[in-house]
């Protein structure tokens, strides 16, 4: 069980990029991770934030191997510079051809 609580009321979680929803101060989000098998495991969490919602809600979702290679994904304000570096390295291969 992974249990976080003390989150920031001017974060964003849920849809952030929109704006989204808060938690107060005084939420717990609960986290557990179940094996259901040799090759599953059940993700599931509960948030509680009395401020926020009426009651508790939950959700879950399976998680099962990758069958492929898994890369990193961070999304921060750097992602916004991807698109200039291969921009950049598309002016030096088109160059490189000449």
């Amino acid at each position: 069980m992974i249990e976080t609580t003390n989150h920031n009321p001017l974060g964003a979680y849920v849809g952030s990029m929109t704006g989204g929803m808060t938690y107060t101060q005084t939420a717990v989000v609960r986290e557990r991770l179940t094996r259901t098998g040799p090759d599953a495991i059940l993700y599931a969490f509960t948030v509680e934030d009395p401020a926020t919602f009426a009651r508790p809600w939950r959700a879950e979702m399976p998680w099962r191997p990758a069958t492929g290679p898994i890369y990193e994904y961070a999304c921060h304000e750097g992602n916004y510079s991807l698109t200039n570096i291969l921009g950049g390295a598309r002016v030096e291969e088109a160059a490189a051809k000449n």
